[in-house]
C-alpha cells in the first residue's frame, strides 16, 4: 500500500475516534467536550500533515523524471551535434581519400573518432588499374631491393592503393619486392640501419595510378608503421612494436607484438596478438581481436566489436551503435568501462570472478547471470549494482543508452594464439652438375 492511502486512513481513523465520546460520558461535562475538541483538531492537524507530506513527495518524484527526461533529450543533441560536426571532417576525409592526397588526408584523419556518418565510405574498395595510355605511364616494374636494419630498427612504409604484407625473418636486414602500379612514378627507399622509410611516390599532378604490391621482409624486432589509404595491409611474425594506419584498407595481422596500434576509418580488422598494450580505432569497420591481454582500448562508431584474451587489467570500450562482445579473465582489480548508445554490450567471465559490476541502460535491459552474483541493487529502474564473489577485484562499468547489458558466464577460458611459424628461408642453390664424361 502507497503511504498517501494509508496517511488518509490514519486521519479518518484518528478524526472518527476523536468525535466520538466514551459511552460513560456526560454531555454536560464541559472537561470531555474540550478534551474531544482537542483530539479533532490534532487529527484535523495530522491530516493536512499527511496530504503535505504526499504532495511533496509527488513533486520530488515528477521533478526526478522530468530531469531524466532532460538528461537524456541533452545527451540525444549533444550526439547529434557530434554527428554534424565530424559529418563535415569525414566528408572532408573522404574526398582526400578518393583524390589520393595522403599527406592531408592523414593530417586530418588524427581527430578523435566520434559519431562519424560511414555512409560516406560506400566506394570500399574500388580500386583501380589505370593504364598508362598517353599519360606517360609505364608498365607494373618489379621492385627488389635490399637494405641493412638493426634487429630492433624501424620501418616506415607508405603506400596508396594495392597491397602491403610485413613478414618476419631473423635476418638483420630488409628485402623489399613486389611491384609498382601503373603511373606510380618511383619507391623511394631512405633512411640509415636504424630508420627505414618505403614510400610510394606519384606523379606530382596525377594520383590516379594502379594498384602497388609491396611484400617486405624485415628483422622479427622491428618496429614497423604502416600507413595506406585504400591499400590492405598484413602482417605476420612480429615481435616489435606494430602500427597501422588506412582508411578503407582491411588489416590482418597474426604477430607476437607486445604493443599494437590500428586505426581504419572503413576497413576490417583481424588482429591476433598477445599484446599488452592495444589500440584499435574505426568508424564503420568490424573489429576481431583475439589473445590480447594487459591494457585494450577500443573506439567504434559503427563497428561490431569482437574481443576475447586473458589476464586483462583495463579496458576502455566506446561505442555508438555497434554491439560489442567480450570473453576475458582479469588480473586482480582490473578496471573496465564500456559505453554505446544504441548497441549491445555482451560479457562472458570466468564463474570463478570476484568483483562488483555496475550496469546501466536508459530504455534497454541490464542482466547479470554469474553464478554467484549477489540480488541486485536497482536504482531507478536504471541502473543495476551486481557483487561477485567476496566483491574484491574487478570493477566493471558498463552502460548504454537504448541496447541492452549482459554479463554470462564463460564457458572456457581464451587461450592466447600459438605463435606463426616463422617463414622458410630460402633454398640454396643447386651446386652444378658435374662434366660429363669424355669417351
Amino acid at each position: 500500500m502507497s503511504k498517501q492511502p494509508f496517511n488518509k486512513l490514519l486521519a479518518a481513523a484518528a478524526l472518527a475516534a476523536a468525535f466520538a465520546l466514551p459511552a460513560h460520558a456526560d454531555p454536560g461535562d464541559s472537561d470531555a467536550v474540550e478534551r474531544t475538541q482537542r483530539e479533532a483538531e490534532r487529527a484535523a492537524q495530522l491530516e493536512a500533515r499527511a496530504e503535505a507530506r504526499a504532495e511533496v513527495e509527488r513533486e520530488r518524484a515528477e521533478a526526478r523524471a522530468e530531469a531524466a527526461r532532460a538528461r537524456a533529450e541533452a545527451e540525444q543533441v549533444r550526439l547529434e551535434a557530434e554527428r554534424d560536426v565530424q559529418a563535415a571532417r569525414t566528408e572532408r576525409l573522404a574526398e582526400l581519400a578518393r583524390e589520393r592526397d595522403f599527406s592531408r588526408l592523414t593530417a586530418l584523419n588524427t581527430v578523435p573518432l566520434a559519431a562519424i556518418s560511414p555512409e560516406m565510405f560506400g566506394h570500399k574498395h574500388q580500386h583501380e588499374s589505370v593504364d598508362s595510355g598517353d599519360n606517360g605511364g609505364g608498365n607494373d616494374r618489379a621492385v627488389n631491393e635490399r637494405r641493412p636494419l638493426n634487429a630492433d630498427g624501424r620501418v616506415f612504409v607508405n603506400d596508396v592503393a594495392g597491397t602491403v604484407v610485413v613478414t618476419a625473418w631473423e635476418r638483420n636486414e630488409v628485402l623489399a619486392t613486389g611491384t609498382l602500379g601503373y603511373g606510380v612514378d618511383h619507391l623511394e627507399i631512405s633512411g640509415d640501419p636504424s630508420d627505414l622509410s618505403f614510400v610510394v611516390k606519384l606523379p606530382r599532378h596525377n594520383h590516379n595510378v594502379g594498384e602497388t604490391e609491396l611484400r617486405l621482409m624485415v628483422p622479427a624486432g622491428a618496429h614497423v608503421e604502416v600507413e595506406t589509404v585504400s591499400a590492405d595491409v598484413s602482417a605476420q611474425g612480429l615481435r616489435g612494436p606494430l602500427k597501422i594506419t588506412t582508411v578503407s584498407g582491411d588489416v590482418g595481422a597474426d604477430v607476437q607484438s607486445q604493443e599494437v596500434a590500428v586505426q581504419t576509418v572503413s576497413g576490417d580488422l583481424i588482429l591476433r596478438a598477445p599484446s599488452k598494450s592495444t589500440q584499435a580505432n574505426t568508424v564503420s569497420g568490424d573489429l576481431h581481436l583475439s589473445g590480447l591481454q594487459g591494457r585494450l582500448a577500443v573506439e567504434s562508431v559503427s563497428g561490431n566489436l569482437q574481443v576475447s584474451g586473458s589476464r586483462f587489467s583495463e579496458l576502455k570500450l566506446k561505442s555508438v551503435s555497434g554491439d560489442m562482445g567480450l570473453d576475458a579473465s582479469f588480473t586482480p582489480e582490473a578496471r573496465v568501462t564500456g559505453e554505446t548508445l544504441s548497441g549491445n554490450i555482451t560479457l562472458r567471465l570466468p564463474p570463478d570472478l570476484s568483483g562488483t559490476a555496475m550496469l546501466k541502460s536508459f530504455s534497454g535491459e541490464a542482466q547479470c547471470d554469474l553464478q554467484h552474483a549477489s540480488s541486485p541493487v536497482s536504482r531507478n529502474g536504471k541502473k543495476r549494482e551486481f557483487v561477485f564473489g567476496d566483491g574484491k577485484g574487478v570493477n566493471l562499468e558498463l552502460s548504454t543508452f537504448s541496447g541492452d547489458v549482459h554479463i554470462d558466464r564463460m564457458q572456457s577460458r581464451p587461450v592466447p594464439p600459438a605463435p606463426p611459424a616463422p617463414p622458410a628461408p630460402p633454398a640454396p642453390p643447386a651446386p652444378p652438375a658435374p662434366p660429363a664424361a669424355v669417351r
